[in-house]
């Protein structure tokens, strides 16, 4: 049997389409090179991330851009 695992993270609400589809249509260079950097550092394997799509929080701090106040989700990475 496999062992599963969950990881949390505060995602910005407007990339979850660019997560999701790989449609970067809008997003500055910056916000396009740290969510690169962030999905290559996520753990390797079987997976798939989910949502939390009720309405977005505003956060200072975030797991992708770092600081800075915008609307952000909570998203699980499950790990099987």
């Amino acid at each position: 049997m496999t062992k599963q695992t969950e990881h949390t993270y505060i995602i910005p609400a407007h990339l979850l389409v660019a997560i999701e589809y790989g449609d970067y249509t809008g997003l500055t260079d910056h916000d396009e090179q740290k969510l690169d950097e962030f999905l290559e550092n996520l753990p390797q394997g079987n997976r798939c991330l989910s949502y939390d799509l009720r309405e977005p929080e505003w956060y200072r701090e975030n797991d992708v851009l770092g600081l800075g106040y915008c609307e952000c989700i909570e998203a699980t990475l499950h790990m099987f």
